[in-house]
């Protein structure tokens, strides 16, 4: 087993897995509570909740209910370390692996042995966890949570139980007990007809059962109205009752024996307070201890758990085992927490009176010496946070320094970051910030918690170890404050200042850092480099370092955060390709449960600002939904993500005509999170809002946003995001015709885009500074500035940049057709990116619009549409022949020849002419001189300057497949989204009868169900069945009787044990064999053969 899933286990109580111990001949049997309240009720019932004070018998009647009814359940006793939600998770896995046969979850498994789970992750090892549960379940099963109120505190485990209870299998129930109200806001909790709830008052003793208890029980006969008397006194709280009877209260002589006792402790217990309890344990129960057992008891009280071999050490005596044992036999307040009498515990009352005892008794040094010894047994017992705790507990604050120093970063790996962020949490802040390597924990650990409230335990931290020359805190405090100014603060210019010292620290002394600690200082060395400095080659050093690193630890988590930064400098320095295979590089690490959420995220938004920067709408959106419906929005909102999706969608908006869209999506981006507030991301909102404002036509709006974006920009700093403000603001003045101002601004742009080597943004600056020399320049500089700008797109493979605005870009291209300046890569472009085509002369010619995917129409990309309706039958035809022909041009005599076989050439030539002048006319509805359109020439007629949706889905679906047979599938699954949003919708529509374009159709279903299955076995491959399914239901109608993908539905919603949809898709396919007229035999086979198919992977 990995070490760290020892530790975990380790972690585990004793105790966890059954019920206390409990002798039955000292229990009151409750069969008429549990006839009345539970056996009726229970089975038909989620949850049971038994919400009472201590003392009640919650546990005793949980358990009766369960052996009486012999129902299957687990049983898991609540500890304090149940606040670290990442314990629960584990101990929940190995209480089903140990009550359930053929259970397992290695998937589980692996995440905790290998991975490093956050908060972010917690609910997605919980989906994994009742999956699994599931799969195996035959019949009802009952976990019992006893005790809920030891963390009730714990907001993380309490959100994590919140989920198990709402999404967790039909045949799983849960049973809570707890002395105060459940801190759960399950839906199922709140919605009453789920639960069973009983109370104090429904497990309280009324005068009967109290006569019962004393005669059952206790041995002792009492009247009626002594019976009456204890229950106006106790309310019928059972532990009253028994305080009042216990055998050592009335150990006397036998001439006493069968005196009634109950009077004498009316007074003390009538308030049911501790402090009467207490005084009782004193006056009753601790005075029967023999004496030479007094100091051993109140040093053993100072142990949540009494392991025999520590308290050996502790007693110097050789049987105490015996002394325990015997006391849990009487039910002296001592239970057993084994079966092999090593591990006992004290009822907590008894033990908060032994350690008030000791307090008076031992004194301060006795019992620091108890919390050391236990300290040193559980570190020869590889038990760290236990032995933090007793450190804790002690005080011995130096001494928690040398074990987190030395232990901390393996508690980190080991997934304990809550427990022993609850222990610091304990220590006073003003003696935390005394100790540096305590403060520097509480930094680290807090991070995923409240990452905006770290940093000043960093800065403080930091004096300390530079004081004390501790270069390996220093550098690592450094390091993370580095982290803090590129993730939370954005402000960049801080964290450059750091990255001098970082650096010397780190070269000096990388060798003998731990590999984790080496990675992280590395990683955000390159990061620092990478975003505050615009230093890529530095970047790029460290970067490689730590991937080089991660790679040897073979930690996929690690990995993912040095290949998010690898992106990242390709991104920023405008290699757009080598981000692309960065990105492949990275992709299944994108959706492996191995990899934090928090690190799945970056890479998602590494993935979406490639798309945003190379202009992929297509690929955006669905990416962009992809993250909102598999990563919580929660998790996305506190990270820079939300934001950033605002960001980027208002440059796609802006690149497509749409300003006012733009500046709506900016805004509501600005209130999105806390992330959005900060300089670093208002600056952007405000350059781009600004931007679109220019564009919008409201010019002081413009330049008051762009005014404060770049006073904000000067305050965060950050080369690239400052050149791209440069850019920006000099745009949004070009738009609104302050030429001079506008030059100012984009030279000085394209100067720093060449100090960061960032030709991405020297393409943005060239290409206005081209713009204004057209409106505002001689025609030689025009001709210059055009020229330079199209060899930086060329040169660099770009066909798109931030700033893109169509009506600027068609002015550009316009020039350069008509000064024949790179004229093929100009056609391509605006073709592309446009959606125009330029007469010889330079005019430009909107592209007509032909959509077939769905539905037929015709018309510009933007604009009224002709549907079906306005062609004849041969018109449509026609459109249907070029559509399916090579170059979408057919000669005139096979026009002719199919349209009107019988008829003379003459006639046939005539008939032709005659369709072919009206549809024209059709067409200048909608577009000028539409014979540019649809033409004669050399013979054949032919569609020019048109897209066509089928032409664009075959292309797009190749490209898809070609990536994916070459295992690139980041290329191959936005090759995949740009091929599925050509659909308008996936309803069958017979469009044309002729037989050229029904082939042609047939061709786009078969190309629709070669990328769908392609489509689905990568996603299987990357564990993101959801998103498979998804896609197979959106396109069931056009596929609605291919067998494969048929089969693949099935499997999959049987994957993620969804019997009934699975059914229901047999029964829809069945129904369609028999509507084509195939026999209930050859559909009964047919359906035979698919349920038995091949499993999906």
């Amino acid at each position: 087993m990995n070490n760290d899933q020892t530790s975990l286990h380790q972690s585990i109580a004793s105790n966890k897995f059954y019920p206390p111990i409990i002798n039955q001949s000292q229990s009151l049997p409750r069969h008429h509570l549990i006839a009345d309240q539970l056996e009726a009720l229970a089975p038909s019932k989620k949850i049971v909740v038994v919400e009472a004070q201590a003392g009640q018998g919650k546990t005793m009647l949980v358990h009766q209910f369960l052996d009486q009814q012999g129902f299957p359940y687990i049983w898991y006793q609540v500890g304090s370390e149940d606040n670290d939600p990442v314990i629960l998770i584990s101990a929940l896995q190995l209480a089903l692996s140990r009550s359930i046969d053929d259970f397992s979850s290695p998937q589980l498994t692996e995440i905790l042995e290998k991975g490093q789970v956050g908060p972010m992750d917690l609910q997605g090892c919980a989906n994994i966890l009742l999956h699994d549960i599931d799969s195996c379940l035959e019949t009802d099963i009952y976990i019992v949570f006893d005790d809920l109120h030891l963390i009730s505190h714990s907001t993380l485990t309490n959100n994590l139980l919140d989920y198990l209870i709402d999404t967790s299998p039909p045949r799983l129930h849960f049973i809570f007990t707890s002395r105060h109200p459940l801190q759960l806001n399950a839906r199922l909790l709140k919605n009453n007809p789920h639960q069973v709830y009983l109370g104090t008052d429904d497990l309280a003793l009324d005068s009967a059962q109290i006569s019962s208890l004393y005669r059952e029980i206790f041995d002792l006969e009492i009247t009626r109205n002594e019976a009456e008397e204890i229950f106006e006194i106790t309310n019928g709280w059972i532990m009253g009752i028994v305080l009042s009877a216990h055998p050592l209260s009335r150990k006397q002589s036998e001439d006493q024996k069968g005196e009634r006792r109950p009077r004498k402790l009316s007074k003390r217990i009538s308030d049911g307070s501790d402090g009467i309890i207490l005084s009782f344990f004193k006056e009753e129960i601790f005075s029967h201890v023999p004496p030479e057992l007094h100091q051993t008891f109140m040093k053993l009280s100072y142990l949540d758990e009494i392991d025999i071999r520590l308290a050996r050490k502790l007693a110097n005596i050789d049987d105490i085992e015996l002394h325990l044992d015997r006391m849990a036999n009487e039910n002296f307040f001592v239970y057993r927490l084994d079966d092999q009498n090593q591990v006992f515990r004290f009822h907590h009352l008894f033990q908060e009176f032994l350690q008030l005892l000791g307090r008076n008794t031992l004194g301060k040094e006795i019992i620091g010496a108890i919390y050391r010894l236990a300290a040193d047994y559980y570190l020869e017992n590889d038990l760290v946070e236990k032995a933090l705790k007793a450190l804790r507990s002690g005080e011995d604050y130096p001494r928690m320094e040398m074990v987190l120093q030395s232990r901390g970063l393996q508690l980190l790996s080991a997934n304990r970051t809550v427990t022993i962020l609850g222990i610091l949490q304990t220590v006073p802040e003003k003696t935390l910030l005394e100790h540096g390597w305590l403060t520097f924990f509480q930094g680290l650990l807090a991070t995923d918690f409240t990452p905006r409230q770290t940093l000043p335990f960093f800065e403080s931290c930091i004096k300390q170890f530079a004081d004390e020359r501790e270069e390996a805190g220093e550098l690592m405090s450094l390091s993370q404050i580095i982290y803090f100014h590129f993730v939370i603060s954005g402000c960049y210019k801080v964290g450059s200042r750091l990255l001098e010292r970082t650096r010397d620290l780190f070269e000096r002394n990388h060798q003998i850092l731990p590999d984790e600690i080496g990675i992280i200082v590395a990683r955000n060395l390159a990061a620092g480099y990478c975003f505050f400095d615009g230093n890529i080659d530095q970047a790029r050093k460290y970067a490689t370092l730590a991937a080089k690193l991660a790679t040897a630890k073979d930690s996929k988590n690690f990995i993912a955060t040095t290949r998010f930064i690898l992106g990242y400098i390709e991104l920023l320095s405008g290699n757009l390709s080598s981000a692309t295979m960065e990105t492949e590089r990275s992709f299944s690490l994108a959706s492996d449960p191995l990899v934090g959420m928090s690190n799945r995220l970056t890479l998602h938004v590494m993935q979406l600002c490639g798309l945003s920067m190379s202009g992929n709408l297509p690929g955006f959106v669905h990416q962009k939904e992809m993250v909102k419906k598999s990563i919580d929005q929660v998790v996305v909102r506190q990270t820079i993500a939300a934001p950033y999706l605002y960001v980027w969608s208002g440059i796609g908006q802006i690149s497509i005509g749409a300003a006012a869209d733009a500046i709506e999506t900016i805004e509501q981006g600005m209130l999105v999170s806390k992330t959005a507030a900060t300089d670093h991301m208002t600056s952007q909102f405000l350059q781009w809002r600004g931007f679109a404002r220019a564009l919008n036509g409201q010019p002081e709006p413009a330049i008051d946003d762009l005014n404060e974006s770049a006073h904000l920009r000067e305050e965060s700093g950050g080369p690239f995001f400052y050149t791209t403000n440069l850019c920006v603001f000099g745009a949004a003045l070009a738009v609104l015709g302050k030429y001079s101002e506008a030059r100012t601004k984009l030279n000085e742009a394209l100067t720093v885009s060449e100090t960061i080597a960032s030709p991405y943004l020297a393409t943005f600056a060239s290409a206005y500074l081209a713009y204004i020399e057209l409106q505002d320049g001689t025609p030689a500089s025009a001709l210059e500035s055009v020229e330079r700008w199209l060899k930086l797109m060329i040169d660099n493979q770009y066909n798109y940049f931030w700033g893109w605005v169509p009506e600027i870009m068609a002015t550009l291209f316009s020039f350069a057709i008509t000064h024949k300046i790179e004229e093929d890569f100009v056609r391509a472009c605006a073709r592309k990116r446009l959606r125009i085509a330029f007469s010889e002369k330079g005019d430009v010619l909107p592209l007509l619009d032909i959509r077939i995917l769905g539905s037929f129409s015709v018309g510009p990309s933007s604009g009224p549409r002709l549907g079906p309706e306005k062609f004849s039958g041969l018109q449509r035809e026609l459109f249907g022949l070029l559509i399916a022909s090579p170059d979408q041009k057919v000669s005139q005599e096979q026009v002719q020849l199919a349209f009107w076989p019988d008829s003379a050439p003459d006639k046939a030539r005539k008939s032709f002419d005659t369709m072919l002048s009206r549809l024209r006319k059709v067409l200048s509805e909608v577009i000028d001189n539409p014979i540019q359109y649809l033409s004669i020439e050399k013979g054949y007629v032919q569609l020019s300057n048109v897209i066509i949706d089928g032409i664009n889905f075959m292309q797009f679906a190749e490209h898809g497949l070609s990536s994916w047979k070459q295992n690139r599938y980041w290329q191959a699954e936005n090759g995949f989204a740009a091929a599925l949003s050509c659909w308008q919708s996936f309803v069958p529509a017979e469009l044309f009868i002729g037989d050229q374009a029904i082939v042609f159709t047939d061709d786009l279903h078969h190309k629709m169900k070669e990328m769908i299955v392609a489509w689905c076995a990568m996603l299987s491959d990357t564990l993101r069945l959801d998103e498979a399914i998804q896609i197979l239901e959106k396109t069931d109608k056009i596929l609605a009787l291919d067998e494969d993908c048929i089969t693949i539905r099935y499997q999959l919603y049987r994957k993620r044990h969804n019997p009934l949809k699975a059914r229901n898709v047999i029964a829809n396919y069945r129904k369609e064999l028999l509507r084509l007229e195939y026999t209930s035999e050859e559909a009964d086979e047919i359906i035979v053969s698919l349920t038995e198919g091949k499993t999906v992977h």
